[in-house]
């Protein structure tokens, strides 16, 4: 929140005006008149208010690093290749309240929500903007909002809820933290505005904006995630059905024939792509995910050597699922493992598919980070579904990703069977998705793996299923407390 404070309406814009161009169009007017008072007033100011907002999900204290700590190397399936130090501490659980990740992604997210909070404090009274166009602002604002608040809420626990600009840091920093089920609530209600208020696309065809779609398969995801650990509640499964359905239901996205393919710099915001971070070709907007995700010692190809998976999880995969090659990196400039500098495989997806040279723009990449794609709303609707009303109607959306998958189509389940047997698909194909934490503590799963996992069984405590609240936040109000687990 310290940074939130610190938040400026005007240095946000000329941030997005030099950082975002492949998002905007270049503003040249004179930006001496702006002032927190009249700001925004045109469509191009709010799109720069969106566009500033927006790029700091890119950043290595957000999607780009220090999310993927707390959502991935923390579960089973990704290993950190440190063996001390703020890295390992999340293979170890054995992270503090100063942890750099934990302190990065609960700053990164209040900064994006006090950018969020403005949007929707101030764009209806933008002079210049039309009734329509002030909701599609508003509603873009509601979902970025939505989505710091869903990544914090699961990651943290009880929140402070900010839902207005920060102008005064004293009231701010004497916040006390809502309960789980009301920042659920807020989440909700935003999606809820987002989906009823966001265009169906965007005019131009600009990516990175949230449209009607986004809203609708992030709430449906919100409500899954309701439904189970912690909250249970059990009328969330129609409702995540409902808001999926609405989605396949109208046939904009398809699955790529290859799954391969989303992998791709090339294929960047392709037809199951339903939202995604955005990345560009210079600047700030470049990732290091690609760099991070390769193995240390091949040459030309090297990289920074993060986070590897095992060879247990990938021997999950039959040989005939055509997943298996594009998910697992096992091969690479002329060295296969186990001679990779980790003796593990590593993870496949953010290799940056079909680069020419990587040692082209400093090893950095703009191969995109999906939030949701089509295939995750196949997953939510088949699993809420069943939960719901039992797999009859589940067995089409699952079925299809297992046919592109090169599996055969399930039926004849039970109930019970079918939810091991989403799960499984959810495991395999959205592993390394910033999906696998979060998917264990709702299914009330976390305990049981992580209590028996090599590197974390000696200091896994089932209050470990939430991060420690930072510890700069604590010093400035010491009235939010310490997480006791859920």
């Amino acid at each position: 929140m310290r940074n939130a404070c610190k938040y400026l309406i005007v240095a946000l814009a000329l941030l997005a005006a030099t950082a975002c161009s492949k998002f905007l169009e270049e503003r040249t007017e004179d930006f001496d008149f702006l002032t927190p008072d009249n700001f925004p007033q045109t469509e191009n100011d709010a799109e720069l208010l969106l566009a500033g907002t927006l790029g700091k999900f890119r950043s290595q204290s957000y999607y780009d690093r220090a999310y993927y700590f707390l959502a991935e190397v923390s579960g089973e399936l990704v290993n950190s290749t440190a063996t001390s130090g703020s890295r390992y501490d999340f293979d170890a659980y054995t992270w503090q309240p100063n942890n750099e990740y934990v302190v990065n992604l609960w700053n990164a997210s209040y900064d994006i929500i006090d950018g969020a909070n403005t949007m929707i404090r101030k764009v209806p009274v933008a002079g210049q903007l039309s009734d329509e166009k002030k909701r599609w602002y508003v509603g873009a604002g509601r979902f970025i909002r939505a989505l710091a608040y869903f990544n914090l809420v699961r990651n943290y626990g009880k929140l402070p809820l900010l839902t207005e600009p920060v102008t005064d840091p004293e009231p701010a920093a004497n916040l006390a933290r809502a309960e789980i089920n009301e920042v659920y609530d807020l989440i909700a209600a935003d999606l809820q505005y987002a989906s009823d208020s966001l265009p169906a696309a965007w005019p131009g065809g600009l990516p990175g904006r949230p449209d009607q779609d986004a809203a609708r398969a992030l709430l449906a995801q919100v409500y899954l995630t309701m439904a189970g650990a912690p909250l249970r509640d059990n009328t969330k499964w129609a409702a995540a059905a409902s808001y999926a359905k609405m989605v396949i239901d109208g046939g904009r996205y398809e699955l790529l024939a290859d799954f391969g393919d989303l992998w791709k710099v090339a294929n960047n915001n392709n037809r199951e792509s339903i939202y995604a971070i955005q990345y560009y070709t210079s600047g700030t907007g470049v990732s290091v995910m690609s760099v991070q995700s390769r193995p240390g010692n091949v040459g030309k190809e090297s990289g920074w050597n993060y986070w590897t998976t095992s060879k247990s999880f990938m021997d999950e995969f039959p040989d005939t699922d055509k997943r298996k090659a594009a998910t697992f990196l096992t091969s690479m400039d002329g060295k296969d493992y186990p001679a990779f500098s980790a003796g593990q495989p590593y993870l496949g997806k953010w290799i940056d598919a079909g680069r020419a040279n990587f040692q082209d723009n400093n090893r950095r990449t703009n191969l995109n980070v999906p939030v949701i794609r089509f295939a995750d709303v196949l997953l939510i609707y088949a699993e809420a579904e069943n939960e719901a009303n039992g797999p009859a109607n589940a067995y089409t959306a699952i079925n299809r990703v297992r046919d592109r998958a090169g599996l055969p189509a399930l039926g004849g389940l039970t109930q019970a069977q079918f939810r091991d047997s989403v799960r499984k698909e959810r495991t395999h194909e959205l592993a390394f998705e910033y999906n696998r934490r979060y998917d264990l503590i709702r299914w009330q799963l976390l305990d049981q793996v992580m209590g028996n996992d090599t590197l974390s069984k000696k200091s896994y405590t089932p209050n470990k299923a939430l991060y420690p609240i930072p510890e700069n936040e604590l010093q400035l109000n010491p009235g939010l407390g310490q997480n006791d687990g859920y």
